[in-house]
């Protein structure tokens, strides 16, 4: 919920030494009203978000799940809705240390805001400009090469399609240098808002489930979602792993189940009005629903393109974009799966 904006005086005296300053933001999980903003801290710290239409911000937004409002020694994550699509939101974060020694004494250390960001938030339009990452895996040269690309090309919108991690995510800071701060941090995503397309390393590693606290999900129930940017209607579908059964990673993983439960909402996300009124429409996921080899195992998905692809021809996707393979390849339309 958001409240009157108020003032980030009196908040109590420092937490000696004082703090690091906190990373650039990430603006992530964008829906058709909203988007969640991530920050990092090097210490336990609380924080929120002062946003509005104009420079002068007016609203705030403190993040509180379940009654409690952020607190973390990693990353503060706060979700802004009521948002509309096609405005221009300016933001600012916030954030202040916590030193919390123990349940009798908790101490509030001094604010420290960010500069005053501004995005838009993607909704209808004439055109639009999409910028699409694949497998970049932390390499250090690829990430600064990919940000130099993305900010001349100055789009509206940037899809992470998935494989972000290095290897897999083995501890918390993987979770951390991987999304906040690969390349000395993401400056365009601070800018823009970034559409996460969830890759078969990112499924991996001993701390893989904490992935929702650094980059979370658009919905509830997973992280497939649809978004309209100008002309496009986008949907992100979560193809999962590409090594599965018992023999593979201490049988921790069930995808068909998954991949299941997003053929259900795709059979009602290709008749949202966004997506059914959208002149181009695309589809974005990380592993390939075919491939110029079928028999190479782990290149493509097939459960993937039984399940989803006579919805997708059914509902007019004209193209689906993925990564994975480290190759460029394009297939045309077929009669059975009408989409490049």
């Amino acid at each position: 919920a958001s409240t009157q904006l108020g003032t980030v005086a009196a908040l109590g005296q420092p937490v000696p030494p004082e703090a690091p300053k906190p990373g650039s933001p990430l603006i992530t999980a964008p829906t058709p009203d909203g988007v969640v903003i991530v920050w990092p801290v090097d210490v336990p710290s609380t924080g929120w978000v002062e946003y509005g239409e104009t420079e002068a911000l007016g609203n705030v937004a403190r993040g509180a799940v379940d009654g409690l409002r952020p607190y973390d020694e990693r990353a503060i994550s706060v979700t802004l809705t009521g948002l509309r699509g096609g405005a221009r939101v300016f933001y600012r974060t916030v954030t202040v240390p916590v030193n919390f020694p123990n349940h009798y004494r908790m101490t509030r250390g001094t604010a420290m805001v960010s500069p005053t960001y501004s995005f838009t938030l993607p909704g209808p339009g004439p055109t639009a400009k999409v910028a699409i990452w694949n497998d970049t895996h932390q390499q250090p040269d690829t990430l600064p090469a990919v940000q130099e690309l993305t900010e001349e090309f100055a789009p509206d919108l940037l899809v992470w399609n998935g494989d972000v991690v290095a290897d897999q995510f083995m501890a918390e800071n993987d979770l951390v240098n991987s999304f906040l701060r690969p390349g000395n941090g993401v400056e365009p995503a601070s800018i823009r808002p970034m559409l996460f397309v969830r890759g078969n390393h990112d499924t991996r590693g001993a701390v893989a489930r904490h992935l929702p606290g650094y980059v979370p999900k658009p919905l509830t129930n997973g992280y497939q979602n649809l978004l309209r940017v100008g002309p496009v209607g986008i949907i992100v579908l979560d193809t999962g792993e590409d090594k599965e059964g018992p023999q593979y990673y201490a049988d921790l993983g069930e995808w068909a189940n998954y991949r299941q439960a997003q053929k259900v909402w795709l059979e009602s996300a290709i008749k949202h009005p966004l997506f059914k009124s959208a002149p181009h429409k695309i589809v974005c996921c990380h592993i390939p629903l075919r491939w110029k080899q079928p028999d190479e195992a782990g290149a493509w998905c097939p459960d993937g393109d039984e399940r989803w692809s006579p919805l997708l021809a059914r509902g007019r996707v004209q193209a689906v974009f993925s990564g994975h393979t480290h190759q460029f390849w394009h297939s045309a339309p077929t009669a059975t799966r009408p989409y490049h």
